[in-house]
């Protein structure tokens, strides 16, 4: 078919022209000069075919892959706290320990770490639309794009490297990581080092205070015992910690803080005899009453005969097992010792190292007292003289003492039954009287309370404890009954039972 001429002068003068298509039988047309791909495909923007297709593909499953990777990696390894990692090296499983000493280099370099994860991430998200491009129409490689990005780039990678084969799997991939690191070092390195320098490195080991510690112990109390609202654990096992352990490590970190006038037994209520008293049978079966290991002794003042500041030492108990009670001794004529004299403000932990010492010849021991000015206590003892009423002695401090408050608990001994009766007879008072108390609400109609429906635990105990230490004489005969009913302690000495406190 011949093209007209006013149509070919149209064209020629608008700087177009006509060519022949391959194939095509009209000779008065030059031949169209078309490029291999054009000839190949027809258009730029048909659909992809052939071999271009499955390099597309390949590129659509290369981003998944690596978006799958680089997500799963960013929240499986940065989500791991370093201290969990120092804890398995030293703690763990032969297993742990060996992934712990995998993973523990990687996170040490956090902003490099957390850049190199993240740029391939964003990498692969943002190609994968161009590959779908060639794949699919427009609308279609933009909604799967987002979906693929969502569920296999986010949230499937996500929740399997945080489950419960988390360090395994970031150990088992701890290289390939290192890999990825050294390829984008040239990128990443540079921005690592200004995020170090912007915000400092800041991602160590995390540290806690004492009272962090102590939270943190009865947390993980609360949860392994299923104390804790939301708690998921119910049982008690066996590797978990216990009350008693809570108790100890508690107390324990608090040692530091504590100090000596905190647990000291003031020097009015502390048990101590004159250096002039008469070693008879009455005083001795009166110190064995008492039930103290060792018993301060001071100096009489002629002068002031309620002065007991006079301190020259103690003595054992056990020292008058070998003394005759018809010899008519003065306690002055025993073996003294001499305690050590600390301030209020020592902390308890250094007064505990103090105890473990031991006694030097005739010098320490494990009784301790608390001085306003020790080194003039120190001094004077040090001199064989008695303590001047200027260094201001405030009370005494045992080893018991100590220990109680490590154990966070009271340590009752044979001659401490008292208070373990006295304690149990004033419960069951308490507990009559809340029962008195509330039926007569419940008659009257009214509501009784949460306090006169619960155990006799918890806040009964606080009023037992007062109870057993009001000081008015039918509190005081009961308690000195207590101890009567001990055989050991002799008759006599019943008359001269003024022990209220004292040292251990």
């Amino acid at each position: 078919m011949s093209v007209p001429p006013a149509v070919s002068a149209f064209l020629h003068s608008s700087g177009l022209g006509l060519c022949a298509l391959p194939g095509s039988l009209d000779l008065s047309l030059p031949p169209c000069l078309l490029e291999e791909s054009e000839l190949a495909t027809g258009s730029s923007s048909e659909l992809a075919t052939g071999s271009a297709m499955y390099w597309d593909l390949g590129g659509v499953v290369a981003c998944l892959g690596t978006a799958f990777m680089a997500a799963g990696l960013t929240m499986g390894l940065l989500s791991i706290d370093p201290l969990e990692m120092a804890i398995k090296v030293k703690s763990g499983t032969p297993a742990e320990q060996r992934q712990a000493r995998r993973i523990a280099p990687l996170l040490a370099g956090h902003h490099r770490l957390l850049v190199t994860l993240l740029l391939f991430n964003a990498a692969a998200n943002e190609a994968l639309p161009l590959f779908l491009d060639k794949l699919v129409p427009s609308y279609a490689a933009i909604l799967i794009s987002v979906t693929f990005v969502l569920f296999v780039g986010e949230i499937i990678p996500s929740a399997i490297f945080t489950g419960p084969s988390q360090l395994a799997i970031a150990s088992s991939l701890a290289p390939f990581v290192r890999l990825i690191m050294l390829l984008s070092a040239p990128v990443t390195l540079p921005i690592a080092r200004a995020l170090d320098w912007m915000l400092g490195h800041g991602h160590g080991v995390t540290s806690y205070n004492r009272r962090e510690l102590q939270a943190l112990v009865q947390i993980q109390y609360e949860e392994a015992h299923g104390k804790r609202k939301g708690s998921t654990h119910g049982a008690s096992p066996s590797h978990t910690v216990n009350y008693d352990e809570m108790n100890i490590i508690s107390g324990a970190l608090a040692m530091t803080t504590k100090k000596a006038a905190e647990v000291l037994v003031k020097w009015e209520r502390c048990y101590c005899l004159s250096a002039s008293t008469v070693l008879d049978e009455d005083a001795v079966d009166a110190v064995y009453a008492v039930g103290h290991s060792r018993v301060p002794v001071f100096e009489p003042n002629p002068a002031d005969a309620g002065d007991r500041s006079r301190i020259v030492g103690y003595f054992l108990t056990r020292q008058l097992m070998v003394v005759a009670t018809d010899s008519k001794r003065q306690l002055s004529s025993l073996v003294m010792h001499k305690p050590i004299c600390v301030p209020p403000t020592l902390p308890l932990t250094d007064l505990l190292n103090e105890f473990q010492k031991g006694a030097s010849g005739l010098r320490g021991g494990h009784l301790a007292l608390v001085c306003g000015d020790p080194a003039a206590a120190n001094d004077a003892l040090d001199k064989n003289l008695p303590m001047p009423k200027s260094a201001g002695v405030l009370g005494l401090v045992t080893m018991e003492d100590v220990i109680e408050e490590l154990l966070q608990e009271e340590i009752f001994d044979e001659a401490d039954k008292f208070e373990v009766k006295a304690m149990a007879r004033a419960k069951r008072v308490i507990k009559q009287w809340k029962k008195k108390v509330r039926a007569k609400r419940l008659d009257r109609g009214e509501d009784p309370g949460p306090f006169l429906t619960g155990s006799v635990r918890g806040s009964a105990a606080l009023d037992a404890g007062d109870f057993v230490h009001v000081r008015d004489e039918e509190a005081g005969e009961a308690r000195r009954g207590s101890r009567a009913e001990d055989p050991l302690i002799p008759k006599k000495a019943e008359e001269k039972r003024a022990w209220f406190g004292g040292s251990k």
